[in-house]
């Protein structure tokens, strides 16, 4: 069972323009909720680690009055997308595992976690790491024949959702083992209707 989710939701979101000058783009509202909230009100019961960069004071104010479920906030340490990841991992406990999502990534209604990710049943531990992989929207990355590319794909895009099954099978080690072709340790699995995601 997993019980921790790390969120990037240092984003600026420099496409949103007007509506992320005084706000992080995590708390840029989709259907009246901030997107980062559409997690909290998905997983209620699962321990938050956020990583904040821009803006981080609001968002830190902002958590502080609304934020009704269990969260730690991470100061991005460095730049770029991945920034503050490396330490919101060291907050992870030994052998547990953990989702990494980045927050502007709102999953449907009906998504399921694999097998050993779910809550039931508890003695069911998860035994592979997945990879969330777009079908309807295009991604920066892209994630082809067992490598990760700066690449724009739709059908190959990388998603901002990751599954480990523990820290140390996260993704510094995972990245290693890709570049170094194990393709063979990819298959392709669906969860549910038209929601792909990889298991490596």
């Amino acid at each position: 069972m997993m019980k921790y989710i790390i969120v990037q939701a240092g984003g600026k979101g420099t496409r949103l323009k007007h509506l992320t000058r005084n706000k992080p783009k995590a708390l840029v509202p989709v259907g009246n909720l901030p997107m980062l909230f559409h997690l909290f009100r998905k997983y209620p019961d699962k321990r938050f680690i956020i990583i904040a960069d821009y803006k981080k004071e609001v968002m830190r104010e902002y958590l502080e009055v609304f934020a009704d479920v269990k969260y730690q906030l991470v100061d991005a340490d460095g730049d770029g997308t991945c920034a503050g990841v490396k330490q919101a991992i060291s907050l992870i406990p030994e052998k547990e595992p953990f989702l990494l999502i980045w927050s502007d990534l709102i999953l449907p209604d009906d998504f399921e976690m694999p097998t050993g990710y779910r809550d039931f049943p508890k003695e069911v531990y998860p035994k592979e790491d997945y990879i969330g992989i777009s079908e309807t929207f295009s991604c920066r990355w892209s994630y082809k024949e067992g490598k990760f590319l700066e690449e724009s794909s739709c059908e190959h895009g990388v998603a901002g959702f990751f599954l480990f099954t523990e820290k140390e099978s996260g993704p510094k080690r995972r990245a290693g083992a890709l570049d170094a072709g194990k393709q063979n340790d990819v298959q392709r699995n669906r969860i549910g209707r038209n929601k792909r995601i990889w298991c490596i």
